[in-house]
């Protein structure tokens, strides 16, 4: 017997037990999360590589927007899947760099047409200072020179604001 496997079990009263679940891990209750726990710990592996292996993956938002009803109405299509979670937003482009550089989400909707800097240089300024993050434009404009300068400045893709809310999920997703 190693001394890894020592390790994954307590002795009490010559009785092989198993050990408790990760504090980390609340869900980490049925058998086979259980025993991927197990792998883990015996691999030395942290139990969240583990249980993210289980869960889907949270892609984590931030809705760039000077409309609040959008803003809003964004964050409520997205929060209705459990594996998406808006973490912030931002009505200007200042705001947005802000937000961005303190939260570190994985996406970022922006809008073309903010207040201050345009949805298109923060884009560029955002691809340049943070490239693990993808931004998606959300518009209501699909000229040529909009979605040509979007993609030029970083952007991973391009939707109209008038598309329904499941390609919004979809994008946000693929991005």
């Amino acid at each position: 017997e190693s001394a890894t496997s020592r390790q994954l079990f307590r002795s009490h009263r010559g009785r092989a037990l198993r050990p408790a679940a990760p504090r980390s891990a609340p869900f980490a209750t049925d058998r086979s999360t259980y025993a991927l726990w197990v792998i883990c710990a015996s691999l030395q592996l942290p139990a969240r590589v583990a249980l993210l292996t289980m869960e889907p993956e949270v892609i984590r938002v931030v809705v760039v927007d000077d409309h609040a009803l959008h803003r809003d109405g964004t964050r409520q299509i997205l929060e209705a899947h459990p594996d998406l979670q808006v973490v912030g937003d931002a009505d200007s482009g200042e705001i947005a760099l802000a937000v961005v550089n303190q939260l570190h989400p994985d996406v970022v909707l922006m809008d073309i047409r903010l207040p201050g800097i345009n949805g298109i240089e923060v884009t560029r300024q955002l691809t340049r200072d943070h490239p693990d993050v993808r931004v998606l434009m959300v518009s209501a404009y699909d000229e040529d020179e909009y979605v040509r300068g979007a993609l030029e400045a970083g952007a991973a893709g391009y939707l109209r604001k008038t598309a329904p809310g499941k390609e919004l999920v979809q994008a946000v997703r693929a991005v």
